[in-house]
């Protein structure tokens, strides 16, 4: 009970906010081309850390309601026919010369699941752990046949990274003063999007600091989406 009223405030207080984000957002990007008079050197200095922040609070709102919708098991998925390899190749792309992808699918890389919940994985996968991969190859391999398997080696991690890896607002850090970027939720809603749609993401450890993330994707349509959670 305490769980479904804690979503419901997330879900509440997230529209709530973002309903005067909106204008805020647009009466910004006016200021910032001008359209609201010419603007000093300073004062484009302050607009552009204004427009930077609140899209930061933004993406932030989107990660809320997206926890909210997989707790409350409303996280909207289609089931469409498509090729992985084009999302994940735009996604390593980013990271340049220091992921090599290894491709082990013996047949064509097209599944049947939900194009943009998959590719909202992969980007805020790598968005937070570029920062912990150094010069690897990142494996996608077929298992069984009904899934596609993403293994990626990770170094820095502690005993205790390996157990809280998931949970929201941990942050993994490679030194004092050094951790993941973001909001704190990619890994957590990344999870929960994987468990709705059928696979799972778990973190396995050889011997630290190395370890291996892990997920499987399902390649053939689901029946139901499947509850999650992550609070």
């Amino acid at each position: 009970m305490a769980e479904d009223n804690m979503v419901g405030f997330i879900s509440l207080v997230s529209h709530e906010l973002r309903s005067p984000m909106t204008p805020i957002k647009v009466q910004l990007q006016l200021l910032e081309k001008g359209y609201l008079g010419k603007l000093t050197d300073k004062q484009r200095i302050g607009v552009d850390i204004l427009v930077r922040n609140i899209d930061r609070l933004d993406l932030l709102l989107v990660d809320f309601l997206d926890v909210s919708r997989i707790e409350a098991s409303r996280l909207v998925v289609t089931n469409e026919e498509f090729d992985i390899k084009p999302i994940v190749e735009e996604v390593f792309k980013k990271l340049g010369d220091d992921v090599k992808v290894i491709w082990s699918i013996r047949e064509a890389s097209k599944m049947k699941n939900d194009p943009a919940r998959v590719g909202q994985i992969i980007r805020k996968i790598f968005g937070c752990i570029r920062y912990f991969i150094e010069k690897v190859s990142i494996e996608i391999t077929e298992s069984s046949g009904k899934e596609i398997m993403f293994s990626i080696p990770l170094s820095g991690l502690t005993e205790q990274d390996c157990i809280d890896f998931f949970k929201p607002f941990y942050f993994v850090r490679r030194s004092a003063d050094k951790k993941f970027p973001g909001s704190g939720l990619e890994l957590s809603i990344s999870k929960g999007i994987a468990e709705t749609l059928g696979g799972k993401m778990w973190v396995e450890k050889a011997t630290l600091p190395d370890a291996t993330l892990r997920f499987l994707i399902p390649v053939v349509p689901m029946k139901k989406v499947i509850p999650a959670h992550i609070i």
